[in-house]
């Protein structure tokens, strides 16, 4: 008898007019903070817009005119710290001063990486080098900026702009 003659349900009634650039904010926000997730749990995950980033942190250092171009690329865990500082030993024993890390290629930047490079540069200042930190990616820059890092490391867009800063 109830399932019989049961009244349907009320539609819902509409609870204003839908913000739909803030909507697409929040879908962009939350997207970011999946992939850092993803990534931190150490699954790969297969995206067009994408390439492939390896499992593992690769530092590739080139060198121009007493610069350090120290490019980032991969998976950056936090054990990585001590590779990426013996590494900054090492050009600073040959008499850089200056560098620029490139971290487009970290494969997620979430805030526990976010962290680790603080540390590292930090590290670098108290020994009176310049740096600057070289991102491509607007959603990343924010996410860098909300955690105050470009307070006391500038962000750029591209190389020819940060190699001109020095």
């Amino acid at each position: 008898y109830e399932v019989v003659h049961a009244t349907p349900p009320k539609e819902k009634e509409q609870q204003g007019s839908v913000n739909l650039r803030s909507m697409a904010q929040d879908l962009a926000n939350l997207s970011f903070e999946m992939d850092a997730v993803v990534a931190a749990s150490g699954v790969a995950a297969d995206r067009p817009d994408m390439p492939a980033a390896p499992n593992r942190l690769a530092v590739v250092v080139e060198t121009s005119d007493g610069i350090a171009i120290v490019k980032l690329e991969g998976v950056m865990r936090p054990e990585d710290t001590e590779t990426i500082q013996s590494e900054l030993k090492r050009l600073m024993a040959a008499g850089m001063t200056k560098f620029i890390f490139e971290i487009s290629g970290l494969q997620s930047l979430d805030i526990s990486e976010t962290m680790t490079l603080r540390e590292i540069l930090n590290q670098l200042a108290a020994q009176q080098c310049q740096r600057r930190i070289l991102e491509t990616d607007s959603r990343r820059k924010r996410f860098l900026r909300q955690c105050n890092v470009h307070l006391d490391h500038p962000l750029f867009d591209n190389l020819a702009e940060a190699l001109k800063s020095f």
